[in-house]
Order: C-alpha cells, then structure tokens, then sequence
C-alpha cells in the first residue's frame, strides 16, 4: 500500500553526540514512496550526516550527469523534509546552562543541507529535570537559541527550504479552557522567538486523568480542539496537527476543526516496519481516507545502533 509517512528520527540516532558510523554502515531511512530513485547506502561521518545525505536522490537521465534533487513533501501548506529531525532528548550540557555546542553544529548542517525540520515539544527537556515535572519548554528554548547562536533565523535566506518547526501542547488537569490553549501557544511560540509556528500539535488524547480512580473524570479533548481553531483562526499557527490518535478520534477532531474552517494537518504516530500490527497501519490507511498527512516516530522501532 502506498502512503505517504515522515519519518521523524529520534536525536538518538540524529543528534551531533559520540555515536559513529563506519564508512560501510547501512543505515535504512524513509523516502517518499513515490519518489522511484536509488538511494545512496554508504555514508560516512557522525550519524546526522546520514539523515542528510538520506534526504538527496541522486541519479542519472539517460546521461553521465548526475542530478541532485530535495526529497520533500507536503504538511498543510509547508514544503518540508520527508524526514525531519526530532529533539526529544535536546538539553543543555548540564542543568545551569541551555548551550549545547554540538546541537548547533547539527542545526547548522541542516540548515545548509536542506534539511532543517524540527520536531519539538513544550514537554520536552532533560530526563533528570523532566523525572522532577521541571524543564517544560526547555527545548523550545534550546531550538532558538542554537538558530540564533549560528546566524540562522526561520527567514534563513540562504536554503531553499526555510527552517521549519513544529512543537506540541501537552494536555494537562489544569489546562480546561480554549484559553489555556492559546495561552500555551502564545507562551511556545515566545521560546521559538516566532511569529507564527509552523505546525502545532496536540501531543496526545486528553489521557491524563489524576482523579479517575475515585470516580470523577472530565475529558478536554473538544475544548482542546476548539482551542486549535482559535490559535490558527487567531493567525497565531499556520497548521494544526494531532499526535497518537487512532481512526475514531481522528475523525471527531477533523470534524470538530471543520465547524471552525480550520484543516488538520497531520497525525504524529510510532510506525516502524515492524510495529504495523498494534493499529499503526489502520490509523495510516485513516489518514490517507481523510487527507491527513501521517509523521512517523521511531521509524527504527527504538532499536540500538552498532
């Protein structure tokens, strides 16, 4: 079946960290499925140079010239990467400062390649600060200061593609109104230092429910939906998302986004080869039925690299 997905890598195996690759190493990556190239397998350097160098097709028409072409897609009304470049384990270098020399050194790359998707999130930040409830938007922050530190700003003049980032709103108990949505916006998109986020996503279904177990529950996701449509018909986000909803929900909140002529994007997902079977693969073929652009996470399947 043919599909489009993004495969949203995890710093795990993108980040500019220690990790290696030898010259011979084989590294599988996502392309467009309609793309009909042949991809390079040999890659050399640290590991995010095989996401850049993943994303060019190189090939032949009929003459000894090689043309280089950009494998991109399309989310909403951006031009983006068919793979970006998570930052779920982005921190500082430790928990005093948010400078983080090697992050910049990768954001530069991409940038330079092309390549410069980002996929963050309010909640993400350290695991020692994020265990504690601490660090909430503290990658947001780290994003922007590492564009600022290497002279790139989302209006990069330079790339064909402009940076392009999309963070999350994280559902939470006390977070009950169309407000508190846009108050989280307002606040996400001062850490990015822009005018407009790219893509906002909800990070997941309103699942956290403290005081479920003695009987009282209040589910938020509509509020949270007509919270979206106010942050984009506020002219606050150029494209809304969804993350981790499955076919019943995904067809509510389009509906519900629908009242407010406001379209939904795209639905964030784990979907690997071989973690097609938990529902991955019916929430795809959803998302193809309704037009919605599906981002894959851990397109490895969190395996470890050797």
């Amino acid at each position: 079946m043919r599909f489009s997905c993004i495969a949203i890598f995890s710093t795990l195996w993108l980040a500019a960290t220690s990790l290696q690759t030898s010259p011979t190493t084989r590294t599988p990556f996502a392309p467009s499925p309609s793309s009909h190239v042949h991809e390079k397998n040999t890659y050399e350097g640290k590991a995010f140079s095989v996401f850049l160098d993943g994303l060019k097709k190189t090939y032949a028409r009929g003459t000894n010239k090689k043309r280089t072409y950009a494998d991109t897609t399309k989310i909403g009304n951006l031009v983006v990467p068919s793979m970006g470049i998570g930052t779920i384990s982005w921190s500082g270098k430790d928990l005093t400062t948010l400078e983080n020399v090697e992050l910049q050194f990768l954001i530069k790359e991409a940038v330079s390649s092309d390549a410069a998707f980002f996929d963050t999130a309010e909640r993400y930040g350290s695991n020692a600060k994020t265990a504690l409830g601490l660090g909430w938007g503290e990658t947001e922050q780290i994003l922007q200061q590492s564009l600022k530190a290497v002279g790139v700003s989302v209006d990069h003049e330079n790339s064909k593609l402009k940076p392009v980032i999309a963070t999350k709103f994280t559902p939470s108990p006390w977070r009950n109104t169309k407000e508190s949505v846009v108050k989280a916006c307002e606040e996400s998109r001062r850490r990015l230092g822009v005018d407009q986020i790219d893509l906002y996503q909800l990070h997941m279904p309103d699942i956290v429910q403290p005081l479920k177990g003695f009987g009282v529950k209040s589910n938020k996701d509509e509020i949270y939906w007509e919270g979206f449509a106010e942050c984009y018909n506020r002219g606050l986000v150029k494209n809304v998302g969804v993350c981790n909803y499955g076919p019943t929900l995904l067809s509510r909140c389009q509906e519900t986004l629908a009242k407010f002529s406001v379209p939904l994007a795209s639905n964030q997902i784990a979907y690997s080869l071989i973690g097609r079977h938990n529902g991955a693969q019916e929430t795809v073929n959803k998302c193809n039925e309704l037009g919605i652009k599906v981002l894959g996470y851990y397109p490895f399947a969190m395996v470890s690299h050797s």
